[in-house]
């Protein structure tokens, strides 16, 4: 199955929206070149005349070869050799017709490399073949997905170059003649403005939370789709603002693709139909060596193909739907000339962070200012903490024992969190 052209569009802007914000905090890009205002508003036939040179978007000749590579990467274009001609030919336009042409050329061979996020250790690639991915979809279509009505219009608050993004706001809507409606860009209360009865709505708890938090009544008969991160007591209440009158949640991650569904919060999950449970491991039912899936979850099974989830194997917490492991951050935070000791936790939306700082330091606020200044440079928005404390010693217990601390309101940060592109 082919993608649309206004898919590949979208996926190329993502990628290179990612690419420049990284330009950004080297300072190598001007605010004025940043693709996401100058596509608002915009045609698909202005896009695509767009150069991926350094005079319109900031890309020189270095920076553009590195956005090539990450391009390749997604679309697996070394697979035919198409890569080269993104370097002839830099546009959106011609990047398009390109993607497209390689996709025929491979037809069912295509394959697509997902990155992780990159907060919870080094980025890597997962590569999903097409066949895996369109098997998935008719999964959540058989499954999740049915005795809904076929929606006509797909509204996406998630980017699509991730995988949970890209099964549901390219894949399934290229197989069922869909409309998509990006809004990810877009304030909370879009929704409300474009959403329609019917509508299949594809976001995360925190952009679930974010649409309830904007306050404004959304069209009934929305289905929402939620992933990405745990949902939470928020993402299930029905009653308010900004609340689908059905939510589906997939449970998944970048490495597998979507392993169970259910929509009760209290429910378990229950197995995709593509999957099978072997022993105590899930495997795809289709492969031949049915190799199992490597899942960061202990999975708990509680009936024949449903379970529940018992906690990560390591230590990652999830922040707006992204992976962030607090123990990386902490340690870029001890990067920071004067402070000696500190401590990261998940918070009540973000994480947070508790600083002893060294003897010689005697102004806390410039340390503090410091910090923020050093981690929004190394660590995506989801990874900072929200809020710093500042103590003599890192809080223990009686047993000395690490323990946990109150989040001090005051101090809490002004970035806003976001679901990362």
């Amino acid at each position: 199955m082919a993608l649309h052209p206004d898919s590949i569009r979208r996926i190329l802007i993502a990628l290179i929206e990612q690419a420049q914000s990284d330009l950004q905090k080297k300072g190598l890009i001007r605010k004025d070149q940043a693709i996401s205002p100058l596509v608002f508003g915009t045609s698909a036939n202005e896009i695509d005349a767009f150069a991926v040179d350094e005079a319109t978007l900031g890309f020189d000749s270095l920076s553009r070869l590195e956005l090539i590579s990450s391009v390749n990467r997604f679309f697996q274009l070394s697979q035919t050799g198409a890569e080269d001609y993104l370097l002839l030919n830099p546009s959106i336009g011609r990047w398009v017709e390109t993607v497209s042409q390689h996709a025929t050329l491979v037809d069912e061979g295509q394959t697509y490399g997902f990155a992780t996020s990159g907060t919870a250790g080094p980025v890597s690639i997962h590569l999903h073949p097409l066949q895996r991915l369109e098997a998935e979809v008719d999964a959540l279509r058989t499954g999740p997905l049915n005795g809904f009505a076929c929606p006509s219009r797909i509204i996406a608050l998630v980017p699509p170059h991730h995988i949970f993004g890209f099964l549901f706001t390219c894949l399934l809507p290229s197989m069922i003649g869909a409309d998509v409606i990006d809004l990810h860009r877009h304030a909370p209360s879009a929704l409300a403005r474009m959403g329609q009865p019917g509508d299949l709505v594809i976001g995360t708890p925190f952009s679930w939370q974010s649409v309830a938090a904007a306050g404004m009544a959304i069209s009934r008969g929305l289905h929402g789709i939620t992933s990405g991160g745990p949902s939470t007591d928020e993402t299930w209440l029905r009653q308010g603002p900004g609340r689908p009158e059905k939510m589906t949640e997939i449970y998944g991650a970048t490495e597998t693709g979507g392993i169970g569904s259910r929509q009760a919060q209290e429910a378990p999950f229950s197995l995709l139909e593509h999957l099978a449970a072997v022993d105590s491991d899930i495997v795809r039912a289709a492969d031949a060596d049915q190799a199992s899936l490597p899942i960061q979850d202990r999975i708990v099974w509680t009936a024949d193909r449903q379970f529940r989830l018992g906690g990560r194997f390591d230590q990652v917490v999830q922040v707006a739907g992204v992976n962030v492991l607090p123990a990386q951050v902490a340690a870029c935070i001890g990067e920071v000339t004067g402070v000696a000791d500190v401590a990261v936790r998940p918070g009540n939306d973000r994480l947070k962070g508790f600083v002893v700082a060294k003897r010689e330091v005697e102004d806390l606020q410039a340390l503090e200012v410091k910090i923020r200044d050093h981690v929004r440079m190394r660590l995506p928005a989801p990874a900072r903490p929200g809020t710093l404390t500042f103590g003599a010693a890192l809080p223990r217990n009686v047993m000395g024992k690490p323990c946990d601390w109150a989040e001090p309101e005051e101090t809490r940060s002004a970035d806003v969190p976001y679901v990362a592109s």
